[in-house]
């Protein structure tokens, strides 16, 4: 039996991006949100990209459906001057506000609209980091380190070689529906021949209270404490993931994923490329398409679809987590260990009582009963309650986390 609509289903988060030449018309496009945003009083975040744009947006439903043919509108005209064939695809998903919230504490205030570089940013190509993939991958194919070959590939090098292959076009991952997702993992993982990654793209505070588990794979937890960590993660993983024969990349709304995979499959090639010898491989990368956020939609409406999704769904928006989610538990605090995953025990996210790290302000897990016995950021430290970090009671904060597999 349907339920009655409640004012909590009057209203929507909006999460959406879209890959898609922009050019030197950013401020044009800048001015198009403002304007309609203003219209239909939707607030929230936007940036806007001379390769796409990246939003997140609260309002009513109607208003943003209105707001999403509008966009459309706006970019079929964008894309009519345009005679190249490039494809491009606005996935927006519209997500539910939690019911154990009020409305206001769970929608933005402000809009923010403003130009950025990249859509997501993956690496700061302005740092041109120096460090060396040529020592470091031919060091992993087990060969000798030959100072006198040249020593010219960086983590910027690798990454503007994926970059300009997704400007012509080539996405080396498939993107697959939930249903897609979940029949290809299940059909490998019936087969003992496979070797089949799932790699999440987001970092440890999102790992943390939700993740896939599939039986007979490996759920490989980056566990980055920021989006900019991963290839570097990649380059200390890549002979794990090159003997792979699969890998199941996934995140939020599958954003962060389409840049990743993007330069974990240049990677690989540059893998290849430095090895002299011997059989060249590389596995088969595939991309959630709508990433956890359509996944979850997708199994709480259907009677096929089985959800191998444990626990929650981490947003960055001011619901924290979203309303449908696993029934698994997969977080713990970190005094006690007692499974746990409510970084605001039981409040709402705006009003700021969230456990973080006293030094560094990451976001960590600690129960109800163990909160008042320790000192986060932002609290009056008592002389009887030691401060916390995110590596436990002291000062003990984590510069890196370390990797975590889940053999499933």
């Amino acid at each position: 039996m349907e339920t009655a609509p409640t004012k909590h289903d009057l209203f929507r988060i909006a999460l959406y991006y879209c890959y898609i030449p922009i050019g030197e018309g950013v401020q044009d496009h800048i001015a198009f949100h403002e304007e309609i945003c203003g219209r239909l009083d939707l607030c929230g975040r936007i940036r806007v990209a001379a390769e796409g744009i990246n939003g997140v947006l609260s309002g009513t439903q109607s208003n943003l459906i209105h707001y999403e043919q509008e966009l459309k509108e706006s970019l079929i005209e964008l894309m009519s001057s345009r005679s190249d064939g490039t494809n491009w695809d606005l996935d927006m998903k519209y997500c539910h506000l939690r019911t154990d919230l009020s409305i206001e504490s769970q929608l933005f205030k402000s809009i923010s609209i403003r130009p950025t570089d990249q859509v997501v940013s993956l690496f700061d190509l302005a740092k041109q980091t120096s460090i060396d993939c040529d020592r470091v991958l031919r060091l992993k194919n087990g060969e000798r380190n030959d100072k006198s070959q040249p020593e010219s590939t960086t983590i910027s090098s690798i990454y503007q070689k994926s970059i300009e292959q997704a400007s012509h076009g080539k996405h080396p991952a498939p993107h697959l529906s939930p249903e897609e997702w979940n029949t290809k993992l299940f059909t490998l993982t019936g087969d003992d021949k496979n070797d089949v990654v799932l790699l999440d793209c987001r970092n440890v505070y999102e790992s943390n209270v939700g993740y896939f588990r599939y039986p007979n794979s490996t759920t490989l937890l980056t566990n980055t404490r920021q989006y900019s960590e991963l290839p570097q993660v990649f380059i200390d993983q890549i002979d794990r993931l090159a003997k792979c024969s699969h890998i199941f990349s996934f995140c939020t709304g599958g954003v962060r994923c389409e840049r990743a995979t993007q330069f974990l499959d240049q990677l690989l090639e540059e893998r290849n490329d430095a090895k002299s010898s011997g059989v060249k491989t590389k596995p088969q990368i595939y991309q959630l398409h709508g990433g956890i956020q359509k996944y979850l939609e997708a199994a709480s409406t259907s009677d096929t679809l089985v959800n191998q999704f444990e626990g929650k769904n981490f947003v960055f928006d001011l619901r924290r987590t979203d309303p449908v989610h696993g029934d698994t538990i997969t977080g713990s605090c970190l005094i006690c260990k007692e499974p746990h995953d409510d970084y605001d025990n039981g409040h709402a996210p705006a009003e700021g009582c969230a456990s973080r790290c006293f030094q560094c302000r990451i976001l960590v897990l600690v129960c109800s009963r163990c909160r008042p016995t320790v000192s986060c950021w932002g609290d009056e430290h008592l002389e009887d309650r030691p401060f916390l970090s995110c590596g436990g009671i002291g000062d003990k904060c984590l510069k890196t986390v370390p990797v975590r597999e889940i053999r499933n």
